[in-house]
């Protein structure tokens, strides 16, 4: 699948997030409900090309079966195991369960009443894309107060920023 049609796709999906589902973020819902329905609209679009969808999925192919990243800042780490390796998970991918060469994109979620986190969650991006494969990511900010929906993306080792704005 081309880039340019994984982002086709994330912004067909935060177009139906944002025409259904408004009111999570004029309501200032959880970040992980609105990144659940955002999971289930991206699922619609890449099912044909069998791949998977998940919200908060922490699996990977192999041993370990945690999906883990190394070289990644503390500050950026959400939890580790015994060995000091980060445990991630990601707030939505879309991938190849149990195929960790069909990694295709990586989006972490950031509501505007949380503006603490967003570089961290540009490095774990990053991180994700260098270490875990993924094709492309995205960091999708949920502007609560406005509302508004906000994507940067990343792909080849760069930021695009601001390739989608809802309002």
């Amino acid at each position: 699948m081309e880039e340019a049609d994984v982002k086709n796709r994330l912004e067909w999906a935060l177009s139906t997030l944002w025409q259904k589902d408004k009111y999570l973020l004029e309501n200032d819902s959880s970040e992980r409900g609105i990144a659940a329905r955002l999971a289930m609209y991206l699922q619609e679009h890449f099912i044909e090309y069998e791949y998977d969808v998940d919200a908060e999925y922490n699996r990977q192919q192999g041993d370990p079966p945690e999906k883990r990243l190394r070289l990644l800042p503390k500050e950026c780490q959400k939890r580790l195991d015994r060995k000091e390796d980060k445990i991630v998970v990601p707030d939505v991918i879309v991938h190849v369960r149990e195929c960790s060469s069909q990694n295709l994109l990586v989006i972490e979620m950031k509501k505007s009443s949380n503006q603490a986190g967003m570089e961290r969650d540009r490095q774990r991006i990053e991180a994700f894309c260098e270490q875990l494969h993924y094709r492309c990511g995205a960091l999708v900010e949920c502007v609560t107060k406005t509302p508004a929906i906000r994507a940067d993306w990343y792909s080849c080792h760069k930021w695009t920023d601001g390739f989608i704005n809802l309002s």
